[in-house]
């Protein structure tokens, strides 16, 4: 038991490390390729997506691991891709029809100009969440591990490679390559845990979705504030 545990721990440890490692490595050469506006650009961005992406799935994701059968934890996970895809469509949604009040709001007119990709990066975030969260639950780490690290090596290489252009040398291209970053990682999440579609979704049924929204409703109550 304490051996696994181990294992897991450093498997985590070293994804992180090594993702972080790599940012930091390379974040001189981003900086100097893209300036404090193209970064702070991206990083309000990322900050605006941050914050969706606490409420795409409502906090139900956090449930998956503490699930009492595989039954329901698969129901939960099929719960939380369900909330993010209609939560992205609602930000669409929003974003086409506040778009002048929208425009008049941000003076920063690049970051308006990239703000629809907003409902493509929440849905991202959320169906990685909440697999990561299932994954977690089967102690899938070293796969965890490896998609982190797959992420942060797509954001830094197509963050190098848009900058090297001077043409495309803008905050897009950082929010671009954060977008990039994460569709790999989401879509390594999918392929390690294709295998189990199947399961996942063999016994869904409607009450069974609203029987597990009910009984971990505390989580979207107290973790989204």
């Amino acid at each position: 038991m304490i051996n696994t545990f181990r294992n897991n721990f450093l498997k985590l440890t070293a994804g992180n490390s090594l993702s972080s490692l790599i940012l930091l490595i390379a974040s001189p050469i981003i900086a100097r390729n893209y300036g404090p506006e193209g970064f702070g650009t991206a990083t309000i961005f990322v900050s605006i997506l941050s914050i969706a992406g606490v409420l795409s799935c409502l906090r139900y994701e956090t449930a998956i691991v503490i699930c009492k059968s595989e039954k329901e934890a698969n129901t939960l996970l099929a719960l939380c891709l369900l909330i993010c895809t209609i939560f992205s469509t609602i930000t669409f949604v929003l974003l086409f029809v506040f778009k002048d009040q929208l425009s008049l709001m941000f003076e920063d007119k690049i970051l308006f100009t990239w703000l629809p990709l907003l409902p493509l990066g929440v849905l991202l975030n959320g169906s990685f969440a909440a697999l990561s969260f299932w994954n977690t639950r089967k102690q899938n780490f070293n796969v965890l591990a490896f998609t982190q690290l797959a992420s942060q090596t797509t954001y830094v290489g197509s963050a190098i490679s848009l900058g090297i252009l001077a043409s495309i040398r803008t905050a897009g291209s950082l929010i671009l390559s954060t977008l990039l970053g994460k569709s790999i990682s989401l879509l390594l999440l999918i392929f390690f845990s294709i295998s189990h579609a199947k399961f996942i979704f063999r016994d869904l049924t409607l009450a069974g979705i609203v029987k597990v929204m009910s009984r971990y409703r505390k989580f979207p109550l107290y973790g989204t504030w």
